[in-house]
């Protein structure tokens, strides 16, 4: 929650602001009252999203990046290891652009990288938010 910015014998000290909207996002935005709007809303973005089972783009807000990150998580069998190759191959099923995919996919903790090793964090399927809800 806090950035660190070292500078010869100095350290700056700030609020790491997206990582706190981000949780804020996550841990209390839940309401688990409106449990069925928010699966609405969940299909509405996907099918603003996807036409033909393909990505037109890439969302800008956030949550709604996130909700299509999951859905393409799909995409990967839980437990599998894949190579940068292969998870270029089926992210470019749904979108051109694998590079900026992949990259979204880790800043977002949907898969993880080590060694040239890609795995998902996560089974996919449960979204987020309905596991906040369990």
């Amino acid at each position: 929650m806090i950035r660190e910015k070292r500078e010869n014998a100095y350290c700056y000290y700030s609020l790491d602001v997206e990582n706190i909207q981000h949780l804020r996002e996550t841990l209390f935005a839940d309401n688990h009252f409106s449990l069925p709007a928010r699966k609405e809303g969940r299909a509405q973005v996907l099918a603003n999203f996807f036409q033909d089972e393909r990505l037109v783009n890439i969302p800008k807000e956030r949550a709604k990046r996130r909700i299509v990150l999951e859905e393409i998580g799909r995409s990967f069998a839980w437990g599998c290891l894949y190579d940068e190759r292969e998870v270029n191959a089926i992210l470019k099923q749904c979108y051109d652009d694998a590079a900026s995919l992949r990259h979204l996919m880790i800043d977002e903790q949907i898969m993880m990288r080590e060694g040239g090793r890609y795995w998902l964090v996560r089974p996919n399927d449960q979204s987020e938010t309905e596991k906040a809800d369990n």
